[in-house]
């Protein structure tokens, strides 16, 4: 995703503007200034331009004409100072086309918090789940351009990976037909309703300290699972209702929960 602060914009203009001003004032007899350090002045303000135009999606031609004025001042090519303002005056003529055609997003705190983040549920997760973290960052980026539904459609698919893995770790065994089933080609139902049947096996075992404590982990994971599906099954993927800023932060603080749950024991292999 292509990220660009106005700043830079503005900052190349200035640059710019301030340098036909300059050169203005040398042309009028009002300031003093070398044809070397009018070169210089030039250059730096054409750079600046280029490379913003260059982000921005300036055309073929019009790229290609600026690197070519950029390299005749490097090279040392003499330019009075009135041929000087003539391209400088024609650079900026070109940029503020290309400024009208461009578009920008404002992404408004406080939520921009969360636009191109990696690590949005911290390092463990970032660590566990290599490959729940280009979903993570678009939820991210969703939620940070207030398109609600797809932040909650991308949290979800990241609570899946996390879904998977618990599953994993329970040695949760899954039938299609008679047949093993991979967990990844189960339903979200189904999974999850064989977490709670591993759950239901602890509850039923020796109640020592050990699966005492291990039960209490577990419960809290089925808690999890079943808030997620309610949340996904119910309504995201069946298109029932769009999200409101408040709910999608609602199921990304959960899913968040439920990830950092998970990593926390992960990560020491637990």
């Amino acid at each position: 995703m292509m990220v660009h602060y106005c700043f830079w914009t503005c900052n190349a203009y200035q640059s710019l503007k301030m340098s036909i001003d300059i050169l203005q004032m040398v042309s009028k007899g009002v300031a003093a200034m070398d044809a070397k350090g009018q070169r210089e002045t030039a250059k730096l303000a054409a750079i600046a331009i280029l490379n913003q135009g260059n982000r921005l999606g300036w055309e073929f031609p019009d790229r290609l004409k600026t690197e070519h004025f950029i390299r005749d001042l490097d090279g040392g090519t003499q330019f009075a100072t009135e041929t000087l303002l003539r391209e400088l005056t024609g650079l900026q003529t070109t940029f503020h086309f290309l400024l009208q055609k461009s578009k920008f997003a404002y992404l408004p705190a406080p939520d921009d918090k969360y636009f191109e983040n990696d690590k949005l549920f911290g390092e463990d997760v970032f660590e566990v789940f290599e490959e729940a973290r280009q979903d993570l960052k678009d939820a991210g980026n969703c939620l940070a351009s207030a398109l609600y539904t797809a932040c909650v459609f991308h949290v979800m698919r990241v609570s899946e990976f996390g879904l998977r893995r618990l599953a994993a770790k329970l040695k949760v065994k899954l039938f299609d037909k008679g047949m093993r089933q991979q967990v990844e080609y189960a339903t979200w139902e189904k999974v999850i309703d064989g977490v709670h049947l591993k759950i239901k096996a602890v509850r039923q075992s020796s109640a020592g300290p050990k699966k005492q404590a291990q039960l209490t982990r577990f419960s809290e994971a089925g808690d999890h699972c079943t808030f997620m599906k309610d949340i996904w099954r119910n309504s995201v993927s069946h298109t029932r209702k769009p999200y409101i800023r408040d709910e999608a932060l609602a199921a990304f603080n959960r899913v968040s929960d439920f990830m950092k749950f998970l990593a926390h024991d992960m990560k020491d292999g637990k």
